[in-house]
């Protein structure tokens, strides 16, 4: 009985045992792949990120990226900047050209305008018409309101104020219309040489003159002092047509009482000197609304100074001789 029970409990074991085996195999087997999937030194982890996330290298590579189109696009700006400024300088230029082409033909209408501007006669104190209104007996004409251009025109440039300022003008657009400005370096070579045209007119363009002239309403200045101003016109007192309209001009005290106390005079015998000085205007690049002062061209203004030397009633020829 007691060895029937022992093969009974033996054989009753044997289940357990190979359960047992296959357990123990299967841990075996787990801990085996467990230690072939564990990173070593030279095999880096598995990225255990989301599929679909970037890592700091795609980062820094589309960062990267980012710059140099930013880069292109930066370049390309430029360029267009450039463009810009060229068609804009373009466009100036043409618009100056147009100034050009224009300013004679303005000069000589408003030459055509004869009537001056009207002071109020309140703000001046002896405002007298030194222009003599009756007929003289000396051989002259009466000054007349009539001017002959084409004689301002073509003639000497100190013969009068006006063919002073055309002489002026032309000598502008012999030398001014060769310089390019069609890009910023040229219009700042443009600036150069019209400050420097400027200052080598001034030197340039001055003489001693003798004009037969008519002054017009001789005033006193507005500070109430003793300068006084009025309107000059070169004349020819045979005909008793001025070369160009009257001009204001200022007239120093001594001529200005002299002409004031002999209104029955209508021509002076003016003598001086007469000296062009064009004045340089960066921010002036056409003529405005007022035109004051007068424009030369783009950049340069007119300017001229008379110096006074002597003022004597003019003579007719034959008067002259016969007192030699």
């Amino acid at each position: 009985m007691t060895h029937k029970a022992t093969q009974s409990d033996g054989r009753m074991s044997m289940p357990f045992l190979r359960m047992g085996s296959c357990l123990l195999c299967m841990i075996l087997a787990m801990g085996a792949r467990a230690q072939t999937d564990a990173p070593t030194e030279t095999q880096p982890a598995q990225d255990l990120s989301e599929p679909g996330q970037m890592t700091v290298d795609d980062l820094a590579m589309q960062l990267q990226l980012v710059r140099e189109q930013n880069d292109v696009l930066r370049k390309q700006v430029d360029l267009l900047e450039r463009e810009r400024d060229a068609l804009l300088s373009q466009l100036r230029f043409a618009q100056q050209l147009l100034v050009e082409h224009n300013l004679m033909d303005e000069a000589i209408a408003r030459a055509n305008q004869v009537d001056t501007p009207q002071r109020s006669p309140s703000m001046y104190e002896n405002v007298q018409p030194v222009r003599n209104t009756q007929q003289v007996d000396n051989g002259a004409t009466e000054p007349s309101d009539e001017f002959d251009t084409k004689a301002w025109k073509d003639a000497d440039p100190f013969s009068s104020p006006w063919a002073l300022r055309a002489a002026v003008v032309r000598s502008y657009f012999e030398q001014m219309s060769i310089i390019p400005r069609s890009t910023l370096r040229e219009q700042d070579l443009f600036h150069d040489a019209v400050a420097r045209w400027t200052r080598t007119t001034s030197r340039e363009l001055r003489s001693q003159i003798e004009w037969t002239v008519s002054i017009e309403r001789i005033e006193r200045d507005v500070d109430g002092g003793r300068r006084f101003s009025g309107y000059l016109r070169v004349m020819d007192p045979r005909t008793g047509i001025g070369v160009g309209p009257a001009i204001l001009v200022p007239i120093p005290e001594r001529y200005a009482v002299r002409a004031l106390r002999a209104p029955d005079v209508s021509y002076w015998e003016l003598r001086g000197e007469v000296i062009a000085e064009p004045r340089y205007n960066p921010d002036r690049a056409e003529r405005g609304i007022f035109d004051e002062p007068p424009i030369i061209g783009p950049f340069a203004e007119h300017g001229w100074k008379l110096m006074w030397r002597n003022m004597q009633p003019w003579k007719a020829p034959e008067e002259t001789h016969e007192e030699r």
